[in-house]
């Protein structure tokens, strides 16, 4: 008797995937391919979603460390924790920072903050440990930037 593989397939995803993107978004990401089509729309949370799966997918968007800086400082903190809770209320939730690591004590030191590297880890481990919401660290290269951003659309639309 030959016996079926008990895993689960994949869903296949449905040519294009529409992804809805926020209307307050200043430069929305785009990708020049027929897999994917961008369309602007007032979302309640977060900067992106993927068309019939709106209440369970979140992404939120900043395009580097300045931007984080602004919503973690002291005057914009309150606002920032506010979208942080409603964006833990999604059960695939992402917050994605266009920028590299070692960018950090540069844009400090320009900054007129008081923040330090200490505060910035602080936070970015406070938004994966207290609000459960995935960190990704995409750079500021745009065609790794494009390349990551095709693949982790694609495997969304999967689940």
């Amino acid at each position: 008797m030959v016996r079926l593989s008990s895993r689960k397939k994949k869903k296949q995803p449905r040519w294009p995937i529409t992804i809805f993107y926020d209307d307050r978004e200043k430069k929305p990401w785009k990708l020049n391919s027929p897999k994917f089509k961008f369309v602007r729309k007032r979302l309640p949370c977060g900067d992106y979603t993927i068309a019939g799966m709106e209440s369970g997918i979140r992404i939120e968007r900043k395009s580097g460390w300045n931007e984080f800086l602004q919503n973690i400082s002291s005057k914009n903190r309150k606002d920032f924790e506010r979208k942080l809770i409603n964006l833990s209320g999604y059960p695939n939730c992402y917050f994605v920072i266009e920028d590299v690591l070692e960018n950090i004590p540069k844009v400090l030191k320009r900054t007129p903050t008081r923040m330090t590297l200490t505060s910035v880890c602080f936070w970015l481990s406070k938004i994966t440990g207290e609000y459960g919401i995935s960190l990704l660290l995409v750079g500021k290269d745009k065609r790794i930037r494009n390349e990551f951003l095709f693949n982790f659309f694609g495997a969304l639309a999967e689940c």
